[in-house]
């Protein structure tokens, strides 16, 4: 009778069979797979958070009373007269008086004459700001424009709309787009 000598086990041996060795099986995906799987994860993950910033996920809204003034309902905006106007992240589209700016985008934009105390110091906004605010719409004559030293496409856009909305300094907020 032959007697079997035991084989000393290896360590990544799980088992010896009939004098055999049987290695660990391989259990699932290799552990740099799993490393690039969560790092794609993670890239993902930052990247629908800055998609998700503040400020891209307010929208903006310009309302006189419960009607929406962006985009703009028509040329004239003497119907809003005498309205409550309020703008909540609205974008600052161009600042070419030291009175006042228009919030909009493009040729849809509406004019925000800043109303400032006597003693208060001046207000800067800048191009792309967004400001909140509440104030009231005011009509005006074909001469308000040329009044702030506007010309061209501003004095004529500000003439069709014959309104503007007027806006205490005190009530207005910014913050950098």
């Amino acid at each position: 009778m032959t007697t079997q000598e035991p084989v000393a086990p290896e360590p990544e041996a799980v088992g010896f069979v009939d004098g055999m060795r049987r290695r660990r099986p391989r259990l699932g995906s290799p552990l740099w797979l799993w490393a690039i799987m969560a790092a794609v994860f993670s890239l993902g993950a930052v990247y629908a958070l800055v998609q998700c910033t503040p400020s891209a996920a307010v929208s903006a809204r310009l309302l006189a009373g419960d009607t929406a003034l962006l985009p703009l309902p028509g040329e004239d905006l003497r119907a809003y007269t005498g309205r409550t106007v309020t703008a909540e992240s609205v974008p600052v589209e161009s600042v070419p008086a030291d009175e006042g700016f228009w919030v909009g985008t493009g040729t849809d934009r509406v004019w925000v004459e800043l109303v400032v105390q006597p003693g208060e110091s001046p207000y800067t906004v800048r191009p792309g700001d967004l400001v909140t605010f509440t104030g009231r719409m005011v009509a005006h004559d074909a001469t308000f424009g040329p009044s702030l030293d506007l010309t061209g496409d501003d004095a004529a856009q500000l003439a069709r709309q014959g309104a503007h909305i007027e806006v205490a300094k005190a009530g207005l907020g910014k913050r950098p787009a």
